[in-house]
């Protein structure tokens, strides 16, 4: 019988092997996949010129997020964003929103790197403190002062309790092309002052910062400089998370003597009844020529209040009634039911 004791000994050596061969699996590249939709149905309660009654279904956005991970430091996100006609008689668009290579802790230490079409570091913590940008956007996006995404590369240093990134970016935007030479500038710095209160600070300096936007106004090139500064403060707690930001905008035109600034405040506040029921509340004022003599003309002043119902793991239900005011029409009130769907 020894002359079958090796070959049943290497059998069972192999057996051995194929019960380990998925730990051995975790050391290899992966690719995560993920769809979000966000679908409402509206309905308009008051509204100037007869307006009132207004009704639609419709889909606002989709994201297909496909994100490869290749080892412990090396990862990587490509975004296709399908967004929503923005006229009757217009088609969805389908855009590519990101797509970039993101190192973390490398050299064993907090040095981060992202580069190719990456966030900006203005819309991406307010949205992630906040939570439901399937009910209202960063200001600064939603006024199109500056993108939520652009081509650029990022380094960045984290410590415990916060961190630091310097991005250099295009500064057209994700929608745009580059059209000059100049590069756009951009720091952020976050740290947690006390256990859940974080303070966010972000600048960015340039010649095109805020690209082909209807803010910028487009046909006017000759801005020789434009800065935009941000404060955010948020607050995470058991049983609510809040914050408030404040951004001040400039752009210079030297041949005129002449500047542009504009003032954006947001606060919000998401009260935690349990693990499946929240209740968020935003509140935003964007003046966009703050130093006018106009007064309140052309501020536009919003308020979203409702209720959001976790089921399924990760889909969101959310009734919620939004009142918009723009100068001195008047204000604008909608009913919503918004579903925003992770799968």
């Amino acid at each position: 019988m020894k002359r079958f004791s090796r070959p049943i000994q290497l059998t069972a050596a192999i057996i051995g092997m194929s019960f380990a061969a998925p730990a051995l699996a975790e050391d290899k590249p992966a690719v995560s996949v993920s769809l979000v939709s966000f679908f409402n149905y509206h309905y308009v309660l008051a509204a100037p010129e007869g307006a009132a009654g207004d009704n639609a279904f419709s889909l606002e956005r989709a994201y297909l997020n496909i994100e490869p991970k290749i080892d412990d430091h090396w990862s990587g996100r490509l975004t296709l964003d399908l967004s929503a006609p923005k006229a009757a008689g217009g088609s969805y668009k389908l855009r590519l929103k990101f797509s970039y290579i993101e190192g973390k802790k490398l050299m064993d230490s907090g040095l981060n790197v992202r580069a190719g079409m990456i966030p900006t570091p203005f819309a991406e913590p307010l949205d992630k403190a906040w939570g439901y940008r399937v009910l209202a956007k960063s200001p600064l996006d939603a006024n199109k002062v500056v993108a939520s995404a652009d081509l650029g590369v990022s380094l960045g240093f984290d410590w415990e309790g916060g961190g630091a990134k310097l991005m250099v970016l295009n500064g057209e935007g994700y929608e745009s092309p580059e059209s000059t030479e100049g590069k756009d500038l951009a720091l952020s710095v976050n740290h947690e002052v006390i256990d859940g209160l974080v303070i966010h600070t972000t600048a960015a300096y340039g010649t095109r910062l805020g690209g082909q936007s209807d803010f910028w106004e487009p046909d006017v090139l000759t801005y020789d400089s434009r800065l935009v500064a941000a404060l955010l403060t948020t607050f995470d707690h058991d049983l609510l998370r809040a914050g408030a930001e404040v951004a001040f905008i400039h752009a210079k035109v030297k041949a005129v003597d002449d500047a542009r600034k504009a003032l954006s405040l947001s606060a919000y506040v998401v009260g935690k009844v349990n693990e499946k029921i929240e209740v968020p509340v935003r509140f935003v004022r964007f003046d966009p020529n703050s130093d006018a003599k106009t007064g309140k003309d052309d501020e536009v002043q919003s308020v979203v209040a409702g209720v959001s119902y976790t089921f399924a793991g990760k889909m969101k239900l959310i009734p919620n009634v939004q009142y918009e005011k723009a100068g001195k029409d008047d204000a604008v009130i909608t009913g919503f039911m918004h579903l925003e769907a992770k799968l």
